[in-house]
């Protein structure tokens, strides 16, 4: 705002001083503001690597695309994204996603608030649309508490 300000009175007043300053500051500030940006980005990613500054997720879906979308999620630690929980449109429920240790499956889509409350989660990643058709998905959205728990659409829907 300020650069935009001085920038705005230079071109205005023609001040001999201001217009020096501006070919100087916009690429100083450009760039300083890049560096700044970058550096904050590697601080984020060394925290998510070490389980900080990441969101607890519990999965909804097919078991077959929440075993897929954990694995992948596990293998990006710099996603923020911590799998915690599942729940599927079969309903099973198990200690844990076949062939992924340490996620437990709650049931199905029902209890997924429960299962919320359980793994302490504030985030649902939505990972397959066989199982939840738009209206599901739009009730599913106002049952979370606003400002507390988060819907994510994988992107391979």
């Amino acid at each position: 705002m300020i650069f935009g300000g001085l920038a705005l009175i230079a071109y205005l007043v023609a001040i001999d001083g201001l217009r020096g300053f501006i070919v100087v500051a916009l690429p100083a500030g450009v760039l300083g503001l890049v560096v700044n940006r970058w550096l904050c980005r590697c601080w984020l990613v060394a925290q998510r690597r070490h389980g900080k500054m990441s969101n607890r997720v519990v999965l909804v879906g097919s078991e077959s695309s929440i075993s897929r979308t954990a694995s992948d999620l596990r293998r990006a630690p710099s996603a923020g994204l911590h799998v915690v929980g599942a729940c599927t449109a079969s309903g099973k429920v198990a200690d844990e996603i076949p062939g992924l240790p340490g996620i437990p499956v709650s049931g199905s889509l029902d209890r997924l608030v429960d299962a919320l409350t359980a793994t302490r989660a504030d985030t649902v990643v939505i990972t397959s649309a066989n199982e939840l058709s738009a209206e599901a998905v739009r009730e599913l959205s106002w049952r979370l508490e606003p400002g507390r728990q988060h819907l994510i659409v994988a992107p391979s829907l």
